[in-house]
């Protein structure tokens, strides 16, 4: 991650932060990433090379595969016009920790009201 805080939201960081197989590299930008080919000649990705926000030091990780996760963005573009309160994120804004928003009878939940 490359600050030494993250950003999502607090159910969201208990999720990833309680996984047994999930660890955090904090301050880590991803400057590259290394490959071999396998038996059958196709190219596998075998490292991510790693800088350190802080120290400028580069490392490699020794890696067998690699997701790409850039963050969440809320598909209520929709939305704009309704009335529908949407926060600085545009994430609908729910009353007293339920689902419904402030226009009576619409109600929101899921990735929209993260």
């Amino acid at each position: 991650h490359r600050r030494d805080e993250l950003r999502a939201s607090k159910v969201m960081q208990e999720r990833y932060l309680s996984k047994p197989n999930a660890k955090v590299l904090w301050n880590k930008v991803v400057e590259d990433l290394q490959s071999d080919k396998d038996q059958f000649g196709n190219e596998m990705i075998t490292g991510v090379v790693l800088k350190d926000t802080v120290t400028g030091e580069t490392s490699t990780l020794e890696v067998g595969g690699l997701f790409v996760a850039i963050g969440h963005t809320p598909a209520t573009g929709f939305l704009a016009g309704s009335g529908i309160e949407l926060d600085e994120k545009k994430y609908v804004v729910l009353k007293d920790r339920s689902t419904a928003t402030n226009v009576t009878g619409i109600f929101a939940a899921g990735d929209v009201a993260d």
